[in-house]
């Protein structure tokens, strides 16, 4: 508040500046000093989260015996809280809820929070819970952020909300009245980026991809909804680049590999990150992602990323020399 009171405006009122003045009604909406100030707040909520599980009042989750404790996630606006089923660190997290909102001014929307309760847990302590934290529950918590936030055995019903956007998408287009070219242009833009995200973090099953390629390529070559039309080139070689006789089209088997890639390319350079200490407990303790053993129970998200692991190590290469004379050798 001292950044905002501490600055003086004065207004030109009919050619004429008008007499100093403190601002008195806080910052405006769109302002560019209130997300850093928002991120200040935030982390002083961190701070206290943070502070709590060191002395042992909140115990967090963890994945693995080993594996770091993890009581909060931060996104934007939005708060993840792990915790144990106990009334004490219920009250604990209750309380400090409280302590943020006097100290920050931002009032947590009880309407707007809801509680996950895992498996296996009794009525009575959900009601426990509930009436402690003063929300309520949710048994489906479905998508965030364009993801699943968690993947059942069955994983079609999981993702299939990809395919569903895609067809719904294109489905809305007036195709009689665009060209060849308008048509891709829209299934490139819009078609190809729908699922893209969704494929940096989950290897898509042929039953979500298969449909979507259908759905690109009915679109293209029709000119009515839900018709076929007459293919005259294969899919296979319009995914092909311009310059090899192609138009482009991203083979998005190929191009979830890749993102998957990234992936472990993060894992591989940034260790310090809590992704990588997660992850590495479980799957890799000794730090190499790329010659991980393979696991008896692994995640649905971890089997994604092991299959891209294993096609981008066999496509690593060594280059030896400076600048553009050098040797290749192929790491095998």
């Amino acid at each position: 508040m001292r950044c905002v009171s501490t600055v003086r405006f004065c207004l030109r009122i009919n050619g004429k500046f008008s007499e100093e003045f403190n601002p008195g009604r806080g910052l405006r909406q769109g302002d560019p000093l209130s997300p850093y100030l928002f991120l200040l707040a935030a982390q002083g909520l961190s701070a206290l989260l943070l502070k709590e599980q060191s002395f042992g009042r909140i115990k967090g989750l963890r994945i693995s015996v080993h594996g770091p404790r993890v009581n909060h996630l931060l996104y934007a606006d939005d708060c993840f809280l792990f915790l144990r089923n106990s009334e004490d660190e219920a009250t604990r997290v209750r309380e400090i809820l409280r302590l943020y909102e006097l100290a920050s001014g931002q009032k947590v929307n009880l309407d707007k929070s809801y509680i996950y309760f895992s498996n296996g847990m009794r009525d009575e302590h959900k009601a426990a819970l509930k009436g402690i934290l003063e929300m309520r529950e949710e048994t489906k918590i479905g998508v965030y952020l364009g993801l699943p936030l968690i993947v059942g055995k069955n994983k079609t019903d999981s993702l299939c909300f990809l395919f569903q956007n895609v067809d719904k998408r294109v489905g809305g287009w007036t195709k009689n009245l665009l060209s060849f070219g308008g048509r891709e242009v829209l299934s490139k833009s819009v078609a190809q980026a729908l699922p893209t995200y969704a494929m940096g973090c989950f290897l898509l099953p042929d039953c979500i991809i298969n449909p979507i390629i259908a759905s690109m390529r009915n679109f293209l070559w029709s000119g009515k909804v839900g018709s076929r039309g007459w293919t005259h080139v294969a899919w296979g070689k319009l995914c092909r680049p311009k310059r090899y006789g192609g138009i482009g089209f991203k083979d998005l088997r190929v191009f979830n590999l890749a993102l998957l890639g990234k992936q472990i390319w993060r894992l591989m350079v940034n260790k310090n990150s809590l992704c990588f200490k997660v992850l590495s407990t479980k799957y890799f303790p000794d730090g190499d992602v790329l010659n991980a053993k393979p696991h008896d129970k692994p995640s649905f998200m971890w089997r994604c990323v092991s299959k891209a692991k294993d096609v981008l190590r066999d496509q690593f290469h060594l280059r030896i020399g400076v600048d553009s004379q050098c040797l290749m050798f192929q790491n095998r």
